[in-house]
């Protein structure tokens, strides 16, 4: 029988609520999860992304992988706009290694070559994801499934048409 989340647990669920604008991954977690620890071994990296995937089952946030081999693993909060974005960016193949700073620049700066601030703002591709996710996580958090199905649905529907018209899908 379960006595509720452990203390590894607790700390990143925290880190998650603290920070909704963030996305982490495991080497970020490991500070936060222990502190001092200069070299985590396995066991400390699973023991985070067990905690990480418990923790944000419950708040609403997603694990994504990168689509780099050996891809590391970002947590978004895919409710949050800001989250949302530097998370398909952190995961996307072009940006794998650019620093927090850049990215963060591409969201803010219109004149920016390659900017993303389109997509963030209201009415933009990437702020309705993010609309869609909160309205599926309230659904589910009151425990209409089926209204969080049909708003999955609709928003998987959305990205095929986004696909088809840019050319990815014929």
């Amino acid at each position: 029988m379960s006595r509720g989340p452990g203390r590894i647990e607790r700390v990143i669920e925290t880190a998650f609520s603290d920070e909704p604008n963030r996305t982490f991954t495991i080497d970020e977690l490991v500070p936060i999860a222990y502190p001092g620890l200069n070299r985590p071994g396995k066991r400390h990296l699973i023991a985070i992304l067990r905690a990480a995937h418990k923790a944000a089952a419950r708040l609403g946030w997603h694990c994504w992988p990168s689509e780099r081999p050996c891809h590391h693993i970002v947590f978004v909060n895919v409710c949050n706009v800001r989250s949302y974005a530097i998370g398909r960016l952190r995961i996307d193949s072009r940006h794998y290694n650019d620093p927090l700073y850049k990215i963060e620049r591409l969201l803010d700066d219109p004149e920016l070559q390659n900017s993303k601030w389109h997509l963030v703002q209201p009415g933009g591709l990437w702020w309705e994801y993010a609309q869609s996710f909160t309205a599926e996580h309230k659904a589910r958090m009151a425990g209409d499934g089926n209204r969080a199905d049909q708003i999955a649905r609709d928003r998987a529907e959305q990205t095929r048409q986004h696909r088809r018209e840019a050319g990815f899908d014929k």
